[in-house]
């Protein structure tokens, strides 16, 4: 009788072991997907990703004409606009404001903006999947050659690289061809 109790007891405990290691299996398995989809999902909608500078810089000097003809479609819009500011975050938008591009579909532009400072108009694509936390990046199209700043304040040249530091944020931006400039800034 104690040996059956016993069999009975071994059995069942290895059968709890067992079905807590299925279910603990189970948990690790869709966190990990969800991470996965939550992290790739947006990837897979695009046709091609950015996963730095050299990217970044690439991918305008392949499509410079193309991001020209949207930039300056972009500055037509903002001038028939009274908002003071044009901002498009989302294809939907892009394709309501008559930008339709298969730039849109193939890059991942987080949003296209168009703002009226000093020296004119500058065109921004900021872009999504920055490989640094905390990170804003994209590129810009500026209307007479030079830099921009990030908000007020003054830029340092060092290299080819402009950079600014603010009270919770370092801005860098470095010129890529013609008027068009990458930047990165880092806030805190």
């Amino acid at each position: 009788m104690k040996s059956i109790i016993k069999k009975t007891l071994l059995i069942s405990i290895v059968s709890i072991y067992a079905i807590v290691m299925i279910y603990i299996s189970l948990i690790c398995i869709s966190v990990f997907g969800i991470v996965l989809f939550v992290e790739m999902g947006d990837r897979l909608i695009y046709k091609h990703s950015i996963r730095n500078k050299e990217d970044m810089i690439q991918m305008l000097k392949d499509n410079q004409e193309e991001y020209n003809r949207i930039a300056q479609k972009a500055e037509d819009i903002f001038l028939q606009s009274e908002k003071g500011i044009l901002v498009l975050d989302n294809r939907k938008e892009y394709n309501e404001a008559g930008l339709y591009s298969e730039i849109f579909n193939d890059y991942p532009i987080r949003v296209l903006s168009v703002d009226d400072e000093e020296n004119g108009l500058i065109v921004e694509f900021d872009f999504t999947f920055c490989p640094n936390p905390y990170t804003y990046w994209g590129i810009y199209r500026s209307p007479d050659g030079e830099p921009s700043t990030w908000g007020q304040g003054e830029l340092e040249e060092e290299n080819g690289i402009y950079t600014q530091i603010g009270s919770y944020f370092k801005y860098e931006t470095e010129k890529i061809i013609d008027n068009w400039y990458y930047y990165q800034c880092m806030t805190s």
